[in-house]
């Protein structure tokens, strides 16, 4: 039996930031618009090629970030850094280079924004101090919350 894949709110925060619409991706990926905010409003079932139907026109080739965005189960949110996420997306900065500058591999860092294990202090700090300096640490680090 094949396990279901779930959408999460890490690829709505892709998917706005890149500023394209539902009606656009559906077009682009060929799906109807009601059937693909189903699939992601709704944590309908997506198929391997409709995710990467999906990752193309987003235009995501990180396979760490790619795992992020898509094999990240609902039940799980409440320990995720999803306002990192979104500070990340939103200026452009390149997942990889965080991790670099923090130390870590990639997955890593994905790992630790997913919540699936936590972020050191000086971590915390020099992710903030590098990329940062505009955000507070409490609205960046919260856990379960896309604002």
């Amino acid at each position: 039996m094949k396990e279901k894949i779930f959408c999460n709110e890490f690829l709505m925060v892709r998917i706005n930031h890149d500023a394209m619409s539902i009606d656009n991706l559906a077009s682009m990926i060929n799906m109807t618009t009601e059937t693909l905010q189903g699939k992601l409003e709704e944590y309908e079932f997506l198929d391997l090629d409709e995710i990467n139907d999906i990752l193309n026109a987003l235009n995501v080739s990180s396979k760490d970030e790619c795992r992020l965005l898509f094999f990240f189960y609902a039940e799980e949110s409440k320990n995720a850094h999803f306002n990192l996420y979104k500070a990340i997306v939103e200026n452009d900065i390149d997942i990889t280079t965080v991790a670099s500058e923090i130390g870590v591999t990639t997955g890593t860092l994905i790992n630790k924004i997913a919540g699936r294990s936590e972020f050191r202090w000086s971590e915390v700090i020099r992710i903030k101090e590098k990329f940062f300096t505009d955000y507070t640490l409490d609205n960046l680090f919260e856990r379960g919350v896309a604002a």
